[in-house]
């Protein structure tokens, strides 16, 4: 039995609540009983995973929307966060192992006390480094009131974590500097497969697709004066966003550079309408990251996963992080970061060669497949398998960390 808990708000399009039950639908699949616990509202879940997520309910998956506390302008995650202890009064939870994974770090206290007193196997996923703070701030960051809090809690609970799930190598090796005996595993992000145009078809549309906000690291202005350098036939989708400023502006950069008549702005949308998009318009996903701390240490981008799950060939910034996933030649092809005449040489290339590119698209259908979330599903179940077998005091090998 699994619970992954979530404390965002459920019907969402920000990546990471579908990133969670992108998890928790995997486990199912590989054959667990799954809860996903998360935040919100909702008349049917059923209903908004179709519609809203693109996926059709698992007979052993099964999602608890619970409401935040709130007090005048005052609100909790502390109702998520209790659920588990509500569920470990069932007496099937008497009866099996119950495996709880999170990616938040606020989760960690009421964890480490479900491993004590309910007996439960915890497993924190992350998505930083918060505790090891001198790095951060040798690398220039700074953090917010809630990511120092977060550093607090990690320093002082993950030590009794059962597993610490990082999304990178280098990422893991930043917390093997602060915790050397906690065991660790690498398990990137994963893919869902789906169908979508066929190559021949992929190759005709000529339209690179990009995915993601537009806050700093991000590169969409690279992108976007790329873009004037190559065929005018070439075109692009921009889905996602972030604040209405910043909106504004890409909109601004867009109409200044001549291009509004190629790049088709989007929005946000429904995890659903954006697999539709990539499945139906899209030739080639775009990540054009800059070169900082953040996306060459911590970053397993969820739209690379969304551009692999539909066999899109892909546009990199040359990065340690992006090496580790994707292949020079084979389903990518990778530029300088934050480089305009590099990514304008890769847009062109891309598109030189059918014949290529065709074998490139066969090529990131194979990597989709290889690391899909059933497979990142199967890898969870195998260390917890692993970990109840050194309970028992049995020699246990850790699995080989995807580095």
């Amino acid at each position: 039995m699994w619970l992954i808990i979530n404390k965002r708000p459920w019907l969402t399009n920000r990546a990471m609540v579908n990133i969670s039950l992108q998890s928790a639908y995997g486990l199912a699949e590989a054959g667990e009983r799954v809860e996903f616990v998360v935040a919100g509202q909702t008349q049917d879940w059923r209903a908004d995973m179709r519609q809203h997520y693109g996926l059709e309910p698992h007979p052993r998956l099964t999602v608890r929307v619970i409401d935040r506390f709130c007090l005048g302008r005052v609100s909790s995650s502390l109702p998520i966060f209790l659920y588990p202890f509500i569920r470990s009064r069932s007496r099937r939870f008497a009866r099996e192992p119950m495996n709880i994974l999170s990616r938040d770090s606020g989760m960690l206290p009421y964890m480490v006390f479900l491993k004590f007193w309910g007996r439960a196997r915890i497993f924190l996923e992350v998505h930083h480094a918060y505790a090891n703070l001198p790095r951060l701030r040798a690398a220039g960051l700074r953090l917010s009131l809630e990511e120092k809090k977060n550093y607090l809690l990690e320093r002082l609970f993950c030590k009794y974590l059962d597993m610490l799930v990082c999304i990178t190598a280098p990422q893991a090796q930043l917390y093997q500097e602060v915790f050397s005996n906690l065991p660790k595993t690498v398990l990137p992000l994963g893919t869902r497969p789906r169908p979508s145009l066929s190559a021949a078809e992929k190759f005709k549309k000529r339209t690179l697709v990009y995915i993601g906000t537009f806050s700093m690291g991000k590169g969409i202005k690279t992108l976007l004066q790329a873009l004037t350098g190559v065929d005018p036939g070439i075109t692009l989708l921009i889905i996602g966003g972030s604040s209405r400023t910043a909106n504004a502006t890409v909109s601004q950069e867009i109409d200044s550079l001549g291009l509004t008549g190629r790049v088709r702005f989007m929005g946000s949308l429904p995890p659903a309408e954006l697999y539709r998009i990539c499945a139906t318009q899209a030739s080639v996903g775009v990540l054009p990251l800059k070169d900082t701390f953040y996306t060459r240490n911590l970053t397993s981008p969820a739209k690379l996963g969304d551009y692999q799950s539909f066999g899109l060939p892909v546009l990199a910034s040359r990065l340690p992080t992006t090496e580790l996933l994707l292949s020079e030649g084979e389903d990518a092809f990778f530029f300088q970061p934050d480089d305009v005449q590099s990514l304008t040489q890769a847009i062109k290339r891309i598109f030189a060669d059918e014949e290529r590119f065709v074998q490139m698209v066969r090529a990131a259908e194979a990597h989709g497949r290889e690391r899909s979330w059933i497979w990142r599903a199967e890898q969870l179940i195998n260390l917890s398998q692993s970990l109840s077998l050194a309970r028992q005091g049995d020699t246990v090998h850790l699995l080989k960390r995807y580095d």
